[in-house]
């Protein structure tokens, strides 16, 4: 009988990517009777890693050993029955113990990958710190508005990675279409923050350029954003966040879409008009969706999930897909099409 060891290591960063001569001296050092599985799907290497994806849940079922960044929720219920090792290839593995607790699989990571980098850095940071002048880090602020003009939609794209983010519908904005307001370190350049009056896009991320100095800033990111109730709404969030709390409530809401990850992230939705996907992937932490008593749902869920609540009832680990509805979703015009891939732990939907 083969035995399995599955390579979930495709990091979009080339420097933290699998070489193929690695993956095929890991192949020859198990020898005989082994089979060496290789994920070709996109694997985050960033922060704890864990984010996992369809590919990597399909791969771990019957394997013996995975490596990957981080152990996915849905990597670890799809091989519970058989998986004995998991090696994550970043130094932090707080994402990955929630899910492999009381398991029985062994974990181990790879502690110090970063001490030769982080060892040149402080180095390079100390020193442009002592020759270069005095400097005031503490924190910023920016505070922006545009008008609605003729816009009858607009969406609002987020990239501003490990912020905590608060965006709320406004029913007083005027002819306002937004306000944002953005606390960041003194380190940090401000924010980009742009409006496309022809199709609508506010877009809100970070600069490209890199200061040494953002090495001794404090890490807060804060963005506060409230958008108008006068026009529908689509929200993009990507690139990953510590924290994000979404009141919809007032929102004429048309879209989210949110990837990257977060640590945790609260969304209270309105009613739906129409047929509302809210579409998150890239792997979460900690997921509460509150709707309005009444409203009609579908909840889909592919890639892995585990402690799983849908108004109340619990279900364990699921590996594969998942699917359940509202007994009236199928006839109704207003209704919430939730999708969840590419793992998650501690999801919870509630209606009321």
């Amino acid at each position: 009988m083969t035995r399995r060891l599955v390579v979930d290591l495709q990091s979009p960063r080339t420097a933290w990517r699998v070489t193929p001569d690695a993956v095929r001296a890991i192949g020859d050092a198990l020898g005989r009777g082994w089979e060496v599985l290789e994920v070709d799907a996109p694997a985050a290497s960033d922060g704890d890693g864990g984010a996992g994806s369809p590919e990597s849940t399909a791969a771990a079922r019957g394997a013996e050993i995975y490596l990957g960044y981080g152990v996915p929720a849905g990597v670890v219920a799809a091989g519970r029955a058989t998986l004995r090792w998991a090696h994550s290839g970043t130094a932090g593995i707080g994402g990955s113990v929630p899910q492999l607790r009381g398991t029985g699989i062994v974990l181990t990571n790879s502690a110090g990958v970063h001490a030769e980098p982080i060892a040149d850095w402080v180095i390079a940071a100390v020193a442009y710190a002592t020759l270069a002048p005095a400097t005031n880090f503490g924190t910023r602020q920016a505070n922006v508005s545009d008008r609605i003009g003729g816009l009858t939609a607009a969406t609002l794209d987020l990239g501003y990675s490990r912020a905590t983010v608060d965006i709320q519908g406004g029913t007083n904005l005027g002819d306002s279409l937004y306000q944002a307001h953005v606390e960041y370190p003194g380190s940090d350049d401000p924010p980009a923050i742009s409006l496309d009056h022809e199709s609508g896009t506010l877009a809100i991320g970070e600069r490209s350029s890199f200061s040494p100095l953002r090495l001794f800033g404090a890490a807060r990111r804060h963005v506060v954003i409230t958008l108008t109730d006068r026009i529908p709404w689509t929200i993009k969030i990507t690139g990953g966040l510590a924290n994000a709390r979404l009141d919809l409530r007032r929102l004429q809401l048309a879209k989210v879409e949110i990837s990257g990850g977060a640590s945790r992230l609260d969304a209270q939705l309105p009613s739906p008009k129409g047929t509302v996907l809210i579409d998150i992937s890239g792997g979460l932490s900690n997921l509460t969706l509150r709707a309005p008593t009444g409203a009609q749902w579908h909840v889909a869920v592919s890639g892995g999930v585990s402690g799983l609540r849908i108004n109340g009832s619990s279900y364990a680990a699921i590996g594969g897909d998942f699917q359940q509805q509202s007994p009236g979703y199928a006839s109704a015009t207003d209704r919430l099409d939730i999708v969840i891939s590419g793992g998650a732990s501690h999801v919870d939907v509630r209606t009321g």
